[in-house]
């Protein structure tokens, strides 16, 4: 009942490759999950079906000032379905219009949805 040496060879070999290879597989699962989609800007919550109606008053840059210094120059508001994405400081716009103008240069069309 000798083993042959070669034997072990082949099984360490074996469990080796598997291992690296559930290791690669298990990262790229991890990092496809972390790269799934960027966070949308912070916002106050939204009620179902008004959005944040309830936060705009009839002064609406007052309004939108007080949630700009409680939420940041970057937040996101909903009224009813449609968000909106409200940039309040001149260099947030800078930095949002240098890397991203296309995508916040379009008008909105109530329409389109």
């Amino acid at each position: 009942m000798a083993v042959d040496v070669t034997e072990y060879y082949f099984l360490f070999l074996i469990w080796l490759i598997s291992t690296v290879a559930m290791h690669f597989i298990i990262k790229n699962w991890e990092n496809s999950l972390n790269k799934q989609k960027p966070r949308p800007p912070s916002g106050p919550l939204a009620l179902p079906i008004i959005g944040h109606l309830y936060l705009l008053s009839s002064t609406l840059p007052k309004s939108l000032e007080t949630l700009a210094n409680r939420y940041g120059p970057l937040m996101q508001i909903c009224k009813g379905d449609t968000l909106f994405v409200i940039i309040s400081d001149a260099n947030t716009a800078e930095k949002v219009l240098k890397t991203h103008d296309i995508d916040f240069t379009s008008k909105y069309d109530p329409d389109s949805s």
